[in-house]
């Protein structure tokens, strides 16, 4: 009996050995990689600074870009997480597929106006109102300067550009915004050699929720450029016969500065050299 169970027993070490070399022997199945990175900018033709060349580049600088790295690795939580620190990014998804395709979808923070200060800070604006640091890249945007504290460009500058890019009228004339020492807000027209003084913005009432807040701002703005716009139609007829819509030519040969401060009147500079 005892003979047959070590007969049995080397039987059944010899097949283990056996079995065992020849899973030994066999080639492991290749490692899944990441095989194509497709970049995508949700909002790749705004003003925004963003490129796909710099988000790969970031990406490797961190050694996470996934291109070539083996599924198990490449990590899309961490992918996120470095582009949202990213100034310009404002969401950021990442999915890797088992086929090895790898999807990174990238929605940036648009700059809605720059401000160069009197104390020589230069930033950007976002069109959330939120603070953007100033970028190597050129964007043609609306320029705010003069005295202009962090606080004030979120609270009213913001709101002021916003309103303007968004007036089919005044997103066309207007591309400077100027603070001067007592907080009168100063338009300059693009193809113009007159400055307007809208005068001074409405105090804001912090009780109020954001989006009132911003209510009574464009509603102050409105009242304010409604008589601009008056002026530009009707004031020059009156002036020089009838002129066609285009009224710059004519307001720069008479006006270098136009004070909408006070509501029943509009006072006018005329040009010294008159």
């Amino acid at each position: 009996m005892k003979k047959i169970f070590f007969i049995l027993s080397d039987i059944f070490i010899g097949a283990y050995l056996v079995m065992a070399m020849t899973s030994w022997n066999k080639v492991a199945p290749p490692t899944p990689r990441c095989k194509k990175v497709t970049i995508q900018i949700a909002d790749e033709n705004s003003n925004g600074f963003l490129t796909q060349q710099e988000i790969q580049r970031l990406l490797k600088k961190h050694d996470i870009y996934p291109l070539g790295q083996p599924l198990t690795i490449a990590n899309p939580r961490m992918i996120e997480e470095e582009l949202k620190r990213m100034p310009f990014v404002n969401k950021a998804q990442c999915s890797i597929a088992q086929d090895g395709h790898a999807t990174i979808i990238v929605t940036q923070r648009t700059p809605l106006v720059r401000i160069k200060n009197e104390n020589n800070q230069d930033y950007y604006i976002d069109d959330n109102g939120g603070i953007m640091p100033n970028s190597q890249y050129i964007s043609n945007l609306m320029i705010a300067t003069g005295n202009i504290s962090k606080q004030y460009a979120t609270q009213y500058i913001s709101v002021i550009a916003r309103y303007l890019m968004q007036d089919e009228l005044w997103s066309k004339e207007i591309e400077q915004i100027n603070v001067t020492p007592d907080l009168h807000v100063e338009l300059v027209p693009r193809n113009a050699e007159h400055v307007v003084n809208i005068g001074r913005m409405p105090k804001i009432n912090n009780t109020l929720s954001p989006s009132k807040r911003n209510e009574e701002l464009n509603n102050y703005l409105k009242h304010q450029l409604s008589r601009l716009e008056l002026f530009y139609r009707y004031v020059p007829q009156t002036l020089n016969g009838a002129v066609p819509r285009d009224t710059s030519n004519t307001l720069n040969s008479l006006y270098s500065y136009i004070n909408l401060e006070y509501n029943n009147q509009i006072i006018c500079q005329r040009r010294t050299s008159l």
